[in-house]
């Protein structure tokens, strides 16, 4: 996945961004340096649902701030003067078939608006950082 854009002016939010995702669910293993001996003797963990986007390797936790990443453009050779952006938490700003869960791309945050990948009619912004709020 990647952002295309034409303009790769960093913006910063003024505001808290409502932004959508589609996420997949999986169970991962919560850990605890204080379990006692009985659940570590029988395995008895506490799981916590985790959230990833396919392909991209984050993982997503309700309510936490996803570490930052660096927003870094650069030119295609395609002759169109457009920008692409790897790096970042690609977010849809309008709710699509497939969304599945809300994000915030908080106060402060820097950003990139752009598209996704080649469809210019999927308006896509790349942040540094984002918070999942849940599922719709």
């Amino acid at each position: 996945m990647c952002l295309n854009t034409k303009d790769v002016t960093v913006k910063v939010a003024e505001n808290d961004i409502l932004v959508y995702k589609e996420v997949m669910i999986y169970k991962k293993v919560k850990k605890n340096r204080n379990r006692n001996l009985f659940q570590k003797l029988f395995g008895l963990n506490k799981f916590v649902n985790m959230y990833s986007s396919a392909g991209t390797g984050y993982e997503y936790e309700i309510g936490k701030i996803n570490p930052t990443e660096e927003l870094r453009p650069y030119p295609l050779w395609n002759g169109l003067d457009t920008y692409y952006v790897e790096a970042g938490y690609h977010s849809d700003t309008k709710r699509r078939a497939d969304s599945n869960a809300l994000f915030v791309i908080p106060k402060g945050t820097k950003y990139i608006e752009g598209w996704f990948n080649d469809n210019e009619a999927r308006p896509n912004l790349i942040s540094e950082t984002i918070v999942f709020k849940g599922l719709l």
